[in-house]
């Protein structure tokens, strides 16, 4: 909405708000039964135009063509049929979205649970082993802030003192320590791991355990559109496998840490495991050194939850409040102790912080 409001377009808004309308009726499970053919095929069609207009709003770079300009053949110069691959899928998406829940199919007998995540991990790994893009000028300025350090790392340099860490911390030091013959080698195989290991992450959240396979569809298309589409670069739809700043190689401990309040949440009994406070405290931790984003992001999802979740557990113990309070921190404490150890005896002086934020 604020899109909208921002590049005010009267029919756009419309449609923005005819979504909505068609989205909370779809999703009701007595008029989507009742409805005939017909009606079914008008409500999808009208999601379909609603969700083209709203997604030739939020692109990076210049504006696509409108769905009219498509439909009448008026393309502006350098549009291309190319460039509407990724909304014409993420427009398929919401309609799957939209009636998922609602035509879920159960879980035929005999079909093992791994069989579907298996399969979904399969897309999601070939998804990020392309390697289209990667030669272009502009993807390889990006990818250099990563493994530039990274090689000079390699060579005896040091993170935070003489080494630039634009991109982060242990992030860059990953690269560095990955013994492979180059940085770029690295940053491909780390990045090729991290971005299906965030799409699995989604795929979980979305799929429902005893879902069929619409379920399945469905969740495997909104984790595609999520995870790789709409991070890619405009017009040309490369993926985040040529970008890692904003794909799984930065975020997948954020994503992770979300993952492990929902799974806390999705609790039938409301108990707080200790192991998930353990779980999600340490990919904290993983963040704050990872990078300075990612740890702004990880700190703002999780230290609020855990004080929560804790104080609610400690009721029970009232004495351990105090602990469990602090637990994190001392923990950062110690961590932020070691790092500047390791700079003592290396060095012999502590790192410099303020290059680090």
């Amino acid at each position: 909405m604020a899109l909208v409001i921002w590049r005010f377009s009267p029919s756009v808004l419309i449609l923005a708000l005819l979504q909505v309308v068609l989205t909370l009726v779809i999703l009701r499970r007595s008029v989507l039964a009742e409805a005939s053919r017909f009606q079914k095929l008008i409500t999808v069609l009208l999601l379909l135009t609603s969700w083209t207009a709203a997604l030739t709003l939020v692109w990076w770079g210049p504006d696509p063509s409108s769905p009219i300009q498509l439909i009448n053949g008026s393309v502006p110069a350098g549009m291309s049929l190319g460039s509407w691959v990724g909304p014409l899928v993420v427009i398929a998406v919401a309609v799957f979205l939209a009636i998922k829940k609602v035509l879920a199919e159960q879980r035929p007998r005999g079909w093992p649970l791994w069989v579907p995540a298996l399969l979904a991990a399969g897309i999601f790994t070939y998804a990020s082993l392309q390697t289209l893009g990667l030669n272009d000028p502009g993807v390889t300025a990006s990818i250099a802030f990563y493994v530039g350090p990274a090689e000079l790392v390699r060579h005896g340099g040091w993170l935070l003192w003489d080494v630039p860490s634009q991109y982060g911390f242990l992030s860059v030091l990953a690269i560095a320590w990955l013994p492979l013959q180059s940085a770029w080698a690295s940053l491909f195989v780390l990045n090729a791991t991290a971005t299906p290991g965030l799409a699995l992450i989604v795929y979980w959240a979305l799929r429902s355990p005893r879902g069929g396979i619409l379920d399945w569809v469905a969740s495997v298309l909104i984790t595609l559109a999520a995870v790789f589409l709409r991070a890619g670069l405009y017009p040309s739809f490369l993926g985040p496998w040529t970008n890692p700043s904003v794909g799984g190689y930065r975020f997948v401990f954020c994503v992770a840490l979300l993952a492990v309040l929902l799974r806390i949440a999705r609790k039938a009994d409301g108990r707080v495991l200790a192991r998930w406070l353990v779980a999600g405290t340490v990919l904290w931790l993983v963040s704050l050194l990872w990078a300075a984003e990612a740890a702004a992001y990880a700190t703002a999802i999780w230290i609020p939850a855990y004080l929560l979740l804790v104080w609610r557990v400690s009721r029970q113990v009232p004495r351990w409040r105090v602990l469990l309070v602090a637990a994190p921190f001392l923990a950062l404490a110690c961590l932020l102790g070691a790092v500047v150890a390791i700079y003592e005896l290396g060095l012999g002086h502590p790192p410099d912080v303020p290059l680090y934020v």
